[in-house]
């Protein structure tokens, strides 16, 4: 059975990613872009030329993932990154607790994983780029699956990926806790917050 987090820690966690959230943003876009167009000796615009988001998700996550990592340890020290088979392919543990993490660039309703269930509790975080790849829209959510009627999809065979959507049901669990959502018939579309 897995560790639920009580009323006051998942305070506490959403708390914590209501303040980390726009800090990362604030230093991918003042710092780590820069950094990333000096490494890769080009600009950003140059060197993703015709390729499509899922491509330039996979090259800037990595770097995203340990941005978000080093700012959530700052103000909440239990929140640690998993390794080796400390976690069995989780990202991360809080109060001991397994979370996974999600982050896309895409716009569409979707996050994309790996298909392999490892915990209920996912945080995930939507970014939206622009052409000079600046992130101008940010969103946050903190959802427990097993509290939704939505669930990933079963892995393509070839790639093991799968995705997930969030039904309008599930609207009750899927509280933003940055950016705000629109709920149709069918899904839930997350609606990005601008920068302060």
């Amino acid at each position: 059975m897995t560790k639920k987090l009580s009323k006051r820690r998942r305070k506490i966690l959403e708390d914590v990613l209501r303040i980390v959230i726009p800090k990362v943003v604030k230093e991918w876009n003042n710092q780590k872009l820069a950094e990333w167009e000096h490494c890769y000796e080009q600009d950003f615009e140059s060197y993703f030329k015709g390729m499509k988001t899922q491509e330039i998700t996979k090259t800037i996550n990595p770097l995203l993932y340990v941005i978000f990592l080093r700012h959530m340890m700052a103000l909440l020290p239990e929140f640690v990154r998993c390794v080796g088979t400390d976690g069995d392919g989780l990202d991360y543990r809080c109060w001991n607790i397994p979370l996974e993490a999600k982050i896309t660039l895409s716009d569409n309703i979707y996050w994309t994983g790996n298909g392999y269930p490892k915990t209920p509790l996912h945080i995930l975080i939507r970014f939206n780029l622009t052409e000079l790849r600046t992130v101008t829209g940010m969103f946050v959510v903190l959802v427990d699956l097993d509290r939704c009627v939505s669930d990933w999809t079963d892995p393509v065979i070839a790639s093991n990926w799968s995705t997930i959507k969030f039904f309008a049901e599930d609207a009750t669990e899927f509280n933003p806790i940055v950016g705000k959502t629109k709920v149709n018939q069918v899904y839930i579309k997350p609606q990005l917050e601008g920068l302060m």
